[in-house]
């Protein structure tokens, strides 16, 4: 049943992404790219048989996930990267959805492409969240794997995702369906962006369920269900000079009951505002 229900959200996310690119109009070539990167970097260039770049970052955001005893304010140093050798892909991004990935280009057309690709999922509510989880077990990260698509229109980039956990950690599955546009004034680059990622039962209960053997009177036993998760983002990005770069963003997801009802969660929704300075080399 929930297999049927994925595949029921992987297909209607899939023509509402299609939909939404076909409102806009205006050809290019595109190498695809994790959307978080494309929309504040542009299209790559297809012709290049090898493309990397190594990132530095200085990052300071005010909100929180609402998570018991989350900072509200965070100061930290970021690393990210891109490998590209033909079709071949890695990499580590820090405004992603997937923080590192893997994967191969299996076409690049005029306006769509489709990857093949693996990420690593997040481990769960554990310490390393929040001090106020101390003596809870932590929990392997999942490796998910799947398909994603990607469609550029002038301006707008659409970019579909579906993906099941390989590694056997809760075999479950994640669709994200997100469409962007970029504005280009002087040197700056804004964007916005509007998302849905639909997450299955087996992989929310993974991140924000307790199991009856670490439940406790504070954070009883708890089993999430499935559930869409809402994103909305505004961001700037300025480059300083040849190594240095400036990116600002301010998000906004709204959580589903399935999270939300969790004894770890705090809220209905997650707000953040952060800067960073960057150095890519």
């Amino acid at each position: 049943m929930q297999r049927f229900v994925l595949a029921r959200s992987a297909a209607f996310a899939l023509i509402a992404s299609l939909l939404a690119l076909f409102i806009v109009s205006g050809f290019s070539p595109a190498w695809a790219a994790d959307l978080s990167r494309a929309i504040r970097e542009g299209r790559q260039d297809e012709a290049a048989d090898f493309a990397a770049y190594l990132e530095l970052g200085a990052h300071v955001s005010a909100g929180r996930m609402p998570v018991v005893g989350e900072k509200n304010v965070e100061v930290s140093l970021t690393v990210g990267g891109h490998l590209r050798i033909k079709r071949f892909f890695i990499d580590f991004l820090s405004e992603s959805y997937n923080r590192g990935q893997i994967g191969y280009n299996l076409y690049a057309g005029p306006t769509w492409s489709f990857d093949v690709l693996a990420t690593g999922s997040p481990d769960g509510i554990d310490t390393a969240l929040s001090n106020e989880l101390d003596g809870l077990r932590d929990r392997s990260g999942a490796v998910e794997s799947g398909l994603r698509v990607t469609g550029f229109s002038g301006p707008f980039i659409a970019q579909f995702e579906a993906l099941m956990d390989i590694s056997g950690e809760h075999d479950g599955g994640i669709v994200t369906s997100t469409i962007a546009r970029q504005y280009l004034w002087r040197n700056w680059n804004f964007h916005w962006l509007l998302g849905a990622r639909y997450q299955s039962a087996e992989t929310t209960n993974f991140l924000f369920g307790v199991n009856a053997d670490e439940a406790t009177e504070r954070f009883p036993e708890y089993n999430a269900g499935a559930g869409v998760t809402y994103v909305s983002e505004l961001g700037a990005t300025l480059p300083l000079n040849r190594y240095f770069v400036f990116r600002g963003t301010a998000r906004y997801w709204s959580l589903p009951d399935s999270i939300a009802d969790s004894p770890f969660i705090e809220g209905i929704n997650y707000s953040e505002v952060s800067g960073s300075l960057v150095f890519v080399y």
